[in-house]
């Protein structure tokens, strides 16, 4: 399900996501491999989330509603849905098999 957020806010948590990749790069460069690229989404999603939860507008991508609050599984679904961008056969850790 995807959620009807504000897009204004959206955009800014998008920015607020891709800026979180450039942090974490200059911290410790690109990921090599896809368990790598995974925990850098994950952290950037996570992040993203915030900005919907400061300014209390549910996230298009259900990271963070005012009803439901944070929801580390969506978390987990998005950053798995874009490493598998690069990576198409990856399964996230956490995943049930």
């Amino acid at each position: 399900m995807v959620n009807q957020g504000s897009p204004d806010v959206e955009k800014s948590a998008q920015a607020v996501h891709e800026g979180e990749h450039g942090v974490l790069a200059a911290a410790h460069g690109n990921p090599q491999n896809a368990i790598g690229q995974y925990n850098d989404e994950k952290k950037a999603y996570e992040t993203q989330s915030y900005m919907n939860q400061g300014l209390r507008s549910d996230s298009d991508r259900n990271l963070w509603t005012v009803k439901d609050g944070y929801n580390q599984n969506a978390v987990n679904e998005n950053a798995e849905d874009s490493t598998r961008a690069n990576y198409p056969t990856f399964r996230r850790p956490d995943e049930d098999q």
